[in-house]
Order: structure tokens, then C-alpha cells, then sequence
């Protein structure tokens, strides 16, 4: 069989290796309260960094690589690249702010108008008024239905209802999960040496191959 018969066959393998590292880490990312814009951001710019410095990347003609050429292994724009380029890495210049969208309500309620003169979040109605929950979600939480946005709120504990039917929100510390960093970094550090190893295995793969086919 040929090299063009055997890459679509290597692609579908690709697909799955990829669906199932990612579930996982889908799992992880929904506990503790990232969205899918929050990770598309943070793989865009790891692509780019890949690119761009990573040695086994480089094309032997060039000291440096440059930003078409990101383009072309990324697959995003060349004005994308430049903007990934130029940023710090994910986590060093601020928090990345896409949080998931019953995140983001919350978030919403802790600014006018809808905290009280001191800056506490107020006990919001359902949907009467300009300053209502259902307000607040349609600013804040897109095209979700704000009562699909109340039972996640009520179900991970931000929000409760009190008397007359009026929301409160717990507090405001709750829109952090309360997950150990250390664990997260633990786990980080292991995840990443596992995966280099799986990396080194596979180029050799790729390199034996290589030389196979040029011997035959």
C-alpha cells in the first residue's frame, strides 16, 4: 500500500489518540470550572509556541522560524500567529477571562447593577425588573435560558433561594473551585512527563518508518 493509502488509516488513529487524551482532561477542565474558550485560547497559543520554538520544527534552512511558517503548521491566520506570538504564556499576564457561562452570571452579579451601595451582591427576583436574575443572564450568560443558569447555580451551591423566591448568592469566594493548587501542579508535572515519553516513542516510530521506506 502506498503512503497516501495509509494516511487517512494514520489520521483516524491520530483522531482517537487525540478524543482520548482530551476526555479526560475535558473532565478535569469542567470541575474546575473552564470552558472550552478558556482551553481553545490556551491551545491556540501552545500550537503557536510549538511553532515557533520548538527544534523539531525547525526547517534546516533557517536559524529562526517565522510566522508563515506557524501559519502553515497551525492551520490560523498569519495576523493570528502574531497575536499569539506577542502574548505571555496562559496564566502569566492575568487570569484568562472566558470562564464557562454559569460562571460568568456570577461574575456579572458582582458588579452594578446589581450589588448594593457597599459592593455586595444583592438578593436578586427571578424576572421582574431591569436588575432581575433573568436580566443579569441575558447580559451575562448568552443564549442559555437564565432557569437552565439557576440549576447549575443551585446545584454547585453559588446560588439559594430565599423568602418571597428571591436568589442570594452564597458568596463570592465560591466562584473559585476549592480544589487543591498542589494537586493540580502534582498532577500537572506527571501528565507532562508521560506525555513526553509517549512523544519520544512515537517520532522514533516515525523515524524507523522513514528508514524503512527508503531501504525498500
Amino acid at each position: 500500500m502506498s503512503a497516501a493509502g495509509k494516511r487517512p488509516v494514520l489520521h483516524k488513529a491520530l483522531v482517537a489518540l487525540v478524543l482520548r487524551t482530551l476526555r479526560p482532561l475535558a473532565c478535569i477542565s469542567f470541575h474546575y470550572g473552564m470552558s472550552i474558550l478558556e482551553f481553545e485560547e490556551i491551545a491556540r497559543w501552545v500550537f503557536v509556541d510549538v511553532a515557533l520554538h520548538d527544534p523539531a520544527f525547525a526547517l534546516q534552512s533557517r536559524n529562526k522560524q517565522f510566522k508563515s511558517r506557524a501559519a502553515i503548521l497551525t492551520g490560523l491566520s498569519r495576523k493570528e500567529v502574531m497575536r499569539l506570538a506577542r502574548q505571555p504564556a496562559p496564566g502569566e499576564g492575568g487570569e484568562v477571562h472566558a470562564r464557562n457561562r454559569a460562571a460568568r452570571v456570577v461574575a456579572g452579579w458582582l458588579l452594578p447593577p446589581y450589588t448594593d451601595g457597599r459592593g455586595n451582591p444583592r438578593t436578586l427576583t427571578l424576572k421582574e425588573g431591569r436588575d432581575s436574575f433573568a436580566h443579569l443572564v441575558r447580559a451575562c450568560g448568552g443564549d442559555v435560558p437564565h432557569r437552565a443558569i439557576l440549576d447549575e447555580l443551585l446545584e454547585s451551591g453559588w446560588v439559594e433561594k430565599v423568602e418571597g423566591g428571591r436568589l442570594k448568592l452564597r458568596s463570592a469566594g465560591r466562584l473559585h473551585p476549592r480544589g487543591s493548587q498542589e494537586a493540580l501542579e502534582k498532577a500537572a508535572a506527571s501528565l507532562e512527563v508521560l506525555l513526553a515519553g509517549l512523544e519520544k516513542q512515537l517520532h522514533a516510530d516515525i523515524e524507523r518508518n522513514g528508514r524503512r521506506s527508503k531501504e525498500s
